[in-house]
């Protein structure tokens, strides 16, 4: 089979999965163009375009953008990519509807999907910790902190430790995963990173929003400033749980709706440099590689 000179590809996954970074590796071997829809969303809202400022309505209600703005939205910068530009979308569709009219507007050739258990995600996203004025990441395994958050001893570990007993977390989900962002692009959180032009660092308001994170743990050290690291909202093992079943509920219809017209490719596995390898020997399938990076 000829492969194709164009390649219009689709990436899903859930928050967490390593969407971002099998993006960056895709066009980074293959000759495409990148289309994330937050980042269209979000430089359409500061640029005040039409669209913008129709989505700037909803989301300053705290409502979801429609349908059928985002797909005006896609499908406007769709329009303005040279024919022979191969293309990754990302972020989009999320939704059946947007699905449908992107598959009546313009062609796919594959929609590549991360399959990446909701266990592992959620065991990742929260041994992330933050410096929060700088942005930096830790993380417990992957990228340690030189002075590390130590768990405190407390008097309910003293308890369990006499008793010679635990308390099991609570259990997660019993969820078919078919399918990291990416959560749908929600009101609440696209207007969280609005409101964050002038952040209060202040070691106080630092302070108070690690209070339950402080509670359990020592705080950790940013390797740079010295300054405490964070555990954010966004990273809790509740609030990544609830996003998590919220992506699956959106997008299953929409996996479906590509099953059923034998563009879904799925990939399984926990990390990144595990999935890569097959990501990348299946689209050299369809379209000729510039090369092949080759990590860890």
């Amino acid at each position: 089979m000829s492969k194709l000179k164009v390649l219009r590809a689709i990436i899903m996954g859930p928050p967490g999965s390593g969407k971002g970074t099998i993006s960056t590796r895709i066009i980074k071997d293959f000759k495409m163009r990148h289309l994330s829809s937050g980042d269209l969303l979000r430089s359409h809202i500061v640029n005040e375009t039409s669209l913008g400022l129709k989505a700037k309505e909803y989301i300053d209600k705290g409502k979801f953008v429609p349908d059928e703005t985002m797909t005006d939205l896609i499908l406007n910068e769709l329009g303005q990519l040279p024919k022979d530009q191969s293309w990754l979308l990302d972020g989009f569709p999320r939704t059946l509807p947007q699905a449908e009219a992107l598959y009546k507007s313009q062609p796919v050739d594959v929609v590549v999907d991360l399959n990446v258990p909701f266990k592992v995600i959620i065991e990742r996203i929260e041994g992330r910790w933050t410096h929060a004025p700088s942005g930096r990441i830790y993380h417990n395994i992957f990228h340690r902190p030189k002075i590390e958050p130590v768990k405190i001893k407390t008097e309910k570990d003293d308890q369990a430790t006499s008793n010679d007993t635990e308390t099991p977390p609570p259990p997660l989900p019993n969820l078919e995963l078919d399918t990291e962002n990416d959560t749908p692009v929600n009101a609440a959180i696209i207007k969280s990173e609005q409101s964050r032009e002038v952040p209060d660092h202040s070691p106080e308001k630092r302070r108070k929003k690690s209070s339950a994170f402080s509670e359990l743990f020592g705080e950790g050290k940013d390797d740079i400033t010295g300054e405490d690291l964070i555990q954010r909202e966004d990273d809790k093992p509740e609030t990544v749980k609830k996003r998590l079943e919220e992506y699956q509920n959106l997008t299953k219809p929409v996996l479906e709706f590509y099953r059923n017209h034998g563009l879904l490719a799925q990939f399984t596995g926990k990390y990144s440099n595990e999935i890569w390898p097959e990501v990348h020997k299946y689209l050299s399938t369809k379209m000729e590689p510039q090369q092949y990076t080759h990590y860890g």
